[in-house]
């Protein structure tokens, strides 16, 4: 939402809006390109989605240690990892 004001983009006020919106797409595809210049090619971010919240311990996707509960995090957005691996 920041850096919508900031560089004076109209994408909406909601978080569902503002991830589904181009210029924050391209954006975030910019910064995972300039990193994956880094890896090797096996190790780079091919594909990407945006969600509208951050995972954390309270809405069950991370454990206390922070680490990613992969059978929720799976289950909650099985339509998302289709859509990256079809």
């Amino acid at each position: 939402k920041e850096w919508c004001k900031r560089k004076k983009i109209d994408c909406g006020q909601t978080d569902s809006e503002i991830v589904k919106c181009e210029e924050v797409i391209a954006r975030i595809e910019k910064e995972v390109n300039h990193y994956n210049e880094r890896f090797g090619n096996w190790e780079k971010l091919k594909r990407f989605e945006l969600i509208d919240h951050q995972w954390t311990v309270e809405s069950g996707e991370l454990t206390p240690t922070m680490k990613p509960k992969r059978k929720v995090v799976k289950a909650a957005y099985a339509d998302l990892i289709e859509k990256i691996y079809s």
